[in-house]
């Protein structure tokens, strides 16, 4: 319950950033050849972070760098962020 809760409280920051899609595929798209680090660690800070929702980021992945490359990312963002996470 208490998960639910904060998805909840967390979902109308995250609903807003979605929204405005186009505006964070730029800002993540600004870090240019870094674009991916970027990415990775914000996938990272969701999974560490874990009452952020982090189901868009899978398909954020495959918006910003297309199916094969948003793959790649989202696999060494998982990777990263569960060893993280249980060590």
């Amino acid at each position: 319950m208490a998960t639910g809760i904060l998805g909840w409280y967390y979902s109308a920051p995250l609903m807003h950033w979605l929204n405005r899609a186009g505006e964070s595929r730029a800002w993540i798209e600004s870090y240019g050849p870094w674009a991916p680090v970027a990415y990775i660690s914000l996938y990272v800070t969701q999974i560490v972070a874990a009452p952020i929702p982090g189901n868009f980021m899978g398909i954020l992945a495959g918006w910003l760098f297309g199916m094969f490359w948003g793959a790649v990312y989202s696999v060494v963002a998982l990777t990263i962020g569960i060893a993280i996470a249980i060590s």
